[in-house]
């Protein structure tokens, strides 16, 4: 039997359903729009500050229109950085020419390296000069949309995989025989993981430095530094990201591609990391199991930790690469 509302209620319950209605699709057209502003680099402009540098209305402008992020460009010189190197361009999915500095040490070990989200190869110089002091050949690479390779977009590392594995399918066909390393850092990190994890990637070993567990949960961490609820908002933002970037944001986990991988890791997270969490480093590291190793710097933050702890960094990798690596 149909039950007749009286009017009044009629109309309360009208306007709710088209108040919750305006409230969900206002929700989703912020979250599009977050997710643009995150994945779409732009030509120029004032990117914007750091979260944890902004001020409450810098945060409430930022949530309404998206951050600014400007296509990341090689600042630097690898001549600066005493680094001789050459120029390669290498084809990734999606028709995307990828760009790598190069130095040529025949005969020698190679460490290819990726940077993290936003950064062109020149913020991997100093790294890159330590690995060469090492003995490594040095690869330098611009994920797609960054420094001198094609695009204007990101994805979080997802598809930046398929760059971490043109690069590596290109210095091992062209010597079977050498060793070979992979270094990622923040997204860069993402990437290697996905490519080893779930890519068929076979290196000899790979460090990564302040790698995310999950984007849903990296995106939480951001809403958290806003002050904003995770839920929804975060779910919402990894649902567009994901449509807008064609793959889907909730499988996006390199918690879960570590438990495929079987050569030696170094993960290296700072104490005090609120980007990702460093508990996105311990669970990484939990789930490499015995190929796992895992190391917290004291008191740093998230991602460059070569330059905030320089003697830390070099005896932590020396260590990995001889004990555990073998390189």
């Amino acid at each position: 039997m149909m039950i007749d509302l009286p009017r009044p209620r009629k109309r309360w319950l009208r306007r709710l359903l088209w108040s919750a209605l305006v409230a969900f699709v206002l929700l989703n057209a912020l979250a599009f729009s977050q997710a643009w502003s995150m994945t779409h680099y732009i030509a120029s402009g004032a990117r914007t500050k750091s979260l944890e540098k902004l001020t409450f209305g810098e945060k409430c402008r930022m949530l309404l229109l998206g951050p600014t992020v400007t296509r990341p460009q090689n600042k630097l010189n690898p001549a600066d950085y005493r680094l001789d190197t050459r120029t390669v361009y290498l084809e990734s999915s999606g028709g995307h020419r990828v760009e790598a500095w190069r130095t040529v040490v025949p005969g020698a070990p190679a460490v290819l390296m990726f940077p993290g989200y936003a950064c062109s190869k020149d913020t991997l110089l100093r790294a890159a000069q330590e690995f060469s002091r090492k003995g490594f050949e040095v690869w330098m690479v611009d994920f797609r949309g960054c420094g001198g390779s094609s695009g204007n977009t990101t994805s979080i590392g997802w598809h930046e995989a398929d760059d971490v594995a043109a690069v590596f399918a290109a210095a091992h066909t062209e010597n079977p025989a050498r060793k070979l390393l992979l270094y990622g850092q923040s997204l860069g990190a993402a990437a290697v993981l996905r490519a080893a994890g779930s890519k068929g990637v076979l290196p000899d070993a790979i460090i990564v430095e302040a790698p995310f567990d999950s984007l849903l949960q990296t995106i939480g961490n951001r809403f958290s530094t806003l002050g904003v609820p995770r839920f929804p908002f975060s779910h919402l933002l990894v649902f567009w990201g994901g449509v807008q970037q064609g793959f889907n944001g909730f499988d996006h986990s390199p918690a879960q591609f570590a438990l495929q991988i079987r050569v030696p890791t170094l993960v290296m997270m700072g104490e005090n990391d609120t980007r990702v969490g460093l508990q996105a480093g311990k669970l990484i590291a939990s789930n490499l199991a015995d190929y796992g190793a895992f190391h917290i710097f004291k008191g740093r933050r998230h991602a460059f930790l070569l330059q905030d702890a320089t003697e830390e960094w070099n005896q932590t990798v020396t260590a990995f690469l001889k004990d555990k690596a073998g390189l």
